[in-house]
C-alpha cells in the first residue's frame, strides 16, 4: 500500500512537467522551501520495514549551480524482526548540491552530514543516535522561475549499514524573475529586427530611425560608401558621392581635308591653355570629341574622327597631361554646329572639342 501511494505520488510530480508548458527559466542566486513524501529504507540491522517519509527542506543558492540545503525526514515505520518493535526515525542533515545547469531541468548531485536518531516505541531495542554521511542525485523541474518539482534518491551511511531513501516534492524558490530576452537586433545597428527595415546594415555603419543606412546630403549615395557627405544640393555626383561638375573647352585645329595630322607643337594655342588648365586643375578630366563635316561616308567621317580625337588626346599627353585624365571619342558627322551646305559651315563643324569634368575632392 505503501509502494503504492508513493508510486502515485511519483507519477503526478513526474507528469507534471508534460503537462504544464514552462517559461524560460535562468535560475539565479536566491532561498527555497519545499515539501514532499517518500520513502525511507533503514539497514536491514534495524529491524524495521520500508516506510513512508515525509520531507521538509530550506536551502540558498548563493551560485547559479551552488546551493547549501537543511532537510529533515520523519517516519513512523513497523518493526521487522523477532522484537517486531516499531520506531519513530527523525533525521537532520546540511548538504551541498551541485546543479549541472540553471534551465529549466536542471540535474544535480549532492553530498552532506547530518544526524539520524531511532526511537523505537516498547523499548524493546535500544534507541539509537547515528552522524550518518549522505550521497545523493536528484533532478528539479522549474515550471516558471519561482515553483518546482524534485525527485531525490540518496544513501546514508549509518553505523549498522546503509539507509537509503527517495523522495519526490515541490518546492518554491524566492525572489526569481522569469528572463526577459532583449528584443533581437541581428545586424546590432542599434534598431531591434521589429522595426528594422534595412536587416542587413553592415557594421558600424550609421542608421536612421528605421534602421537604414543614412544619405546625409541626399545624393543618393549613403554615408558609408559617400567620399563626399557635403554635395550640393541637387548636385549629379559619381559614385563615390562626389560632385561632377562639366565645362566644355573648344580645340581650334584646322585639319588638312580627309587628315588627321596635328601641326608641330606650339601651332594650336587652345592647346596651350587646355594643358595649363588641366595642370592646375588636377581633378579635372577630359573627354576629347572629333567632328567632321557631312561631305564622305558616313563611316568614313566616323572613322576620320575617331583619328583626330585620338590625335588630340597624344598631342595632350606630349605635353605632360597624364594619360589616365584623358580619352577620346569620334562623333563623325552626327553633331554638327553649323550648316554643311556652305563652305564656312563644314569648316565650323570639322572641329575638335574639349569636355571637361571635374569631380569635388572626397571628404577628409
Amino acid at each position: 500500500m505503501k509502494l503504492s501511494k508513493l508510486k502515485m505520488l511519483a507519477g503526478i510530480v513526474m507528469v507534471l512537467p508534460v503537462l504544464v508548458v514552462a517559461d524560460e527559466v535562468n535560475t539565479q542566486s536566491g532561498f527555497s522551501l519545499g515539501a514532499g513524501v517518500g520513502i525511507l529504507q533503514p539497514s536491514g540491522d534495524r529491524d524495521l520495514e520500508s516506510g513512508d517519509t515525509t520531507a521538509f527542506n530550506g536551502a540558498y543558492r548563493f551560485d547559479p549551480n551552488w546551493e547549501i540545503e537543511v532537510t529533515t525526514l520523519g517516519s513512523d515505520i513497523d518493526g521487522d524482526g523477532v522484537l517486531d518493535s516499531d520506531a519513530d526515525v527523525r533525521s537532520s542533515r546540511l548538504d551541498f548540491n551541485y546543479y549541472f545547469n540553471n534551465g529549466n531541468w536542471q540535474p544535480y548531485v549532492s553530498a552532506g552530514a547530518g544526524i539520524t536518531k531511532y526511537d523505537y516505541d516498547d523499548g524493546s531495542k535500544a534507541n539509537a543516535d547515528d552522524s550518518p554521511l549522505d550521497l545523493g542525485l536528484g533532478l528539479k523541474y522549474f515550471f516558471n522561475p519561482s515553483w518546482f518539482a524534485r525527485g531525490d534518491v540518496r544513501g546514508f551511511t549509518v553505523s549498522e549499514g546503509t539507509d537509503n531513501a527517495i523522495t519526490f516534492s515541490v518546492g518554491h524558490m524566492f525572489n526569481q524573475h522569469k528572463e526577459e530576452l532583449p528584443p533581437a537586433d541581428s545586424d546590432n545597428d542599434g534598431v531591434i529586427d521589429d522595426l528594422d527595415q534595412c536587416p542587413a546594415t553592415p557594421a558600424d555603419v550609421s542608421v536612421d530611425g528605421k534602421g537604414c543606412p543614412m544619405d546625409t546630403d541626399g545624393d543618393g549615395v549613403l554615408d558609408f560608401m559617400d567620399q563626399c557627405l557635403n554635395s550640393s544640393a541637387g548636385a549629379v555626383v559619381n559614385e563615390s558621392g562626389c560632385e561632377k561638375i562639366s565645362m566644355s573647352m573648344n580645340l581650334t585645329v584646322e585639319f588638312p581635308n580627309n587628315s588627321a595630322e596635328l601641326g608641330p607643337i606650339g601651332s594650336h594655342p587652345d592647346f596651350d591653355a587646355a594643358v595649363a588648365f588641366l595642370s592646375t586643375h588636377t581633378n579635372v578630366s577630359a573627354t576629347i570629341e572629333g567632328h567632321t563635316d557631312s561631305r564622305g561616308a558616313a563611316a568614313y567621317n566616323q572613322a576620320l574622327s575617331t583619328k583626330r580625337a585620338k590625335a588630340a588626346v597624344d598631342r595632350l599627353i606630349e605635353r605632360g597631361v597624364d594619360a589616365g585624365r584623358v580619352s577620346s571619342v569620334g562623333y563623325g558627322e552626327s553633331k554638327p554646329i553649323a550648316d554643311n551646305d556652305t563652305v564656312e559651315g563644314r569648316q565650323t563643324n570639322r572641329r575638335i572639342f574639349a569636355v571637361l569634368e571635374a569631380t569635388e575632392t572626397a571628404s577628409e
